[in-house]
């Protein structure tokens, strides 16, 4: 079996999305700029784990994608919530 190497770019670019959430809460722009960059953060994720979602047996995708999907809303949520915070918004 072969090793993965981690893509150290792709992590970058998925923080980065998270990050610009934080900074939307925390600068009190509106929600849904969250939802934008989640968005953004899920076309991401799909183009590069495009071969290791297909890899998953068929009956177990659509739950594994669903459950990915809504960690990732999770985390945009959080980080908006805590730039809010720190940005004085409540």
């Amino acid at each position: 079996m072969s090793v993965r190497r981690p893509n150290t770019r792709v992590a970058a670019v998925e923080v980065a999305f998270v990050f610009l959430s934080g900074v939307a809460g925390a600068m009190a722009e509106p929600w849904w700029w969250a939802g934008i960059f989640a968005l953004g953060n899920v076309a991401h994720w799909g183009w590069s784990r495009r071969e290791d979602i297909l890899r998953i047996a068929p009956e177990r995708r659509p739950a594994q994608i669903g459950l990915a999907l809504g960690l990732i809303a999770g985390v945009h949520a959080i980080a908006y919530g805590l730039g809010s915070l720190i940005g004085g918004v409540t």
